[in-house]
């Protein structure tokens, strides 16, 4: 039951991370509470472009990202290419999280 309860909890939190913005991303950074969801929401993002580009591939296509099969990235990880992608380029603060996310991904794995 406590399970249940803490998922119920996790996806109520998470539907108020659903496409955010740039700018949503500065006001959650500094939200100890939502950080840690911040990190699993980008780790879902990861996980849905690695899931995508293996069907792509599978069929015949190019990858748009290449993550080292024995590459395991956690929500930390992912949170840590995304802040060195704001470093590196300059974004609208209503561009969406998913965008800086995917083009982070394929600037530190490009596909040779």
């Amino acid at each position: 039951m406590k399970k249940l309860i803490t998922i119920a909890i996790l996806l109520l939190v998470s539907m108020s991370v659903y496409s955010e913005t740039l700018k949503d991303f500065h006001r959650f950074k500094n939200d100890e509470s939502m950080s840690g969801v911040f990190g699993l929401y980008l780790k879902g993002l990861g996980e849905g472009f690695n899931f995508s580009n293996a069907i792509i591939a599978q069929r015949g296509g190019r990858p748009f990202v290449c993550v080292p099969d024995q590459t395991l990235l956690s929500g930390r990880d992912y949170v840590s290419i995304f802040e060195k992608e704001l470093k590196v380029r300059s974004y609208s603060e209503d561009e969406l999280v998913s965008i800086i996310m995917l083009s982070a991904l394929m600037a530190n794995y490009p596909c040779g």
